[in-house]
């Protein structure tokens, strides 16, 4: 499925963007396993239930605080912490512009989608 996310950290800020948010819907697993089929029915803890729907649907923008929430179960408001976001930003658009990453533009990003889905289109024939 294709859902591409760019994330960078300082060690204890983690700032995730989820370039397709809104458009697109990640898959609601992690690599294969059932986790928030089985969150669900089980009662699992809440923190991990509205993790597990965060991860499906995720909002174009994420922060966590790694020293209290090492597990990044609980997303940080971005303007409460706008500095932290600024200078993360800032530097994830260094590395993405450093590294000439493809996902910056996005009819790259709509050329993937294509062929993403024309492959699954083909591997199902």
């Amino acid at each position: 499925h294709f859902f591409p996310r760019r994330g960078i950290t300082d060690g204890r800020w983690k700032l995730i963007h989820n370039l397709e948010a809104g458009r697109l819907t990640a898959v609601a697993r992690i690599d294969g396993d059932q986790a928030p089929q089985k969150a669900e029915r089980e009662g699992t803890p809440r923190p991990v239930r509205a993790a597990m729907r965060r991860l499906a649907d995720p909002p174009e923008w994420e922060l966590y605080d790694l020293a209290a929430d090492p597990h990044e179960f609980t997303p940080q408001p971005l303007d409460e912490h706008a500095e932290v976001v600024a200078r993360l930003r800032a530097a994830l658009a260094e590395w993405q512009t450093r590294t000439d990453d493809p996902f910056t533009s996005p009819e790259f990003r709509r050329r993937m989608e294509r062929s993403v889905a024309e492959f699954a289109k083909n591997s199902q024939k």
